[in-house]
């Protein structure tokens, strides 16, 4: 039941960021943290939003973009990794929700399924999948737009 509460918590305040970003029209910084393992992504769903996405969320005053991705990851699915770990894939600008954001995209490569888990709150879902079957759902546009170059990368090398 408590659950449900912070569902509709996170739906209202998402709402009211929207609106927010629809009158000021805000830059934004964060992150985008793409989990493989075995040539699987985690996939997530959040209560708030209709699309599907990676862990991902703003930088916080002063935080650097691989501290930021280490923290999201743990926020989101319990994730821990090592600022070493994380591998700068590429950078994008996004008009999306109202706002230009600047995003920068890291990648994590696991030898082995990590112990995840969803707080049923703000992430309800989270998967490992191949990024064929991720790409058939509705996912947020810049996944959508990280996965297709990851895709189109893979292809050209041997």
């Amino acid at each position: 039941m408590i659950d449900i509460f912070f569902q509709k918590l996170y739906w209202f305040a998402y709402r009211l960021k929207l609106f927010y970003n629809f009158c000021i029209c805000p830059d934004a910084y964060g992150v985008y943290i793409a989990v493989w393992v075995q040539n699987k992504i985690l996939i997530i769903k959040n209560s708030y939003k209709p699309c599907y996405t990676i862990p991902c969320g703003g930088l916080h005053r002063h935080e650097t973009g691989k501290q930021g991705a280490i923290r999201e990851l743990y926020e989101e699915v319990s994730i821990k990794v090592s600022s070493d770990d994380l591998i700068l894939f590429n950078s994008y600008i996004s008009w999306v929700e109202n706002m230009t954001d600047y995003i920068i995209v890291y990648e994590v490569n696991l030898s082995e399924l990590p112990d995840f888990k969803v707080d049923n709150r703000e992430v309800i879902w989270a998967n490992f999948e191949e990024p064929g079957n991720a790409l058939k759902r509705n996912l947020f546009p810049t996944v959508r737009k990280y996965l297709r170059n990851k895709i189109g990368n893979s292809k050209h090398e041997n």
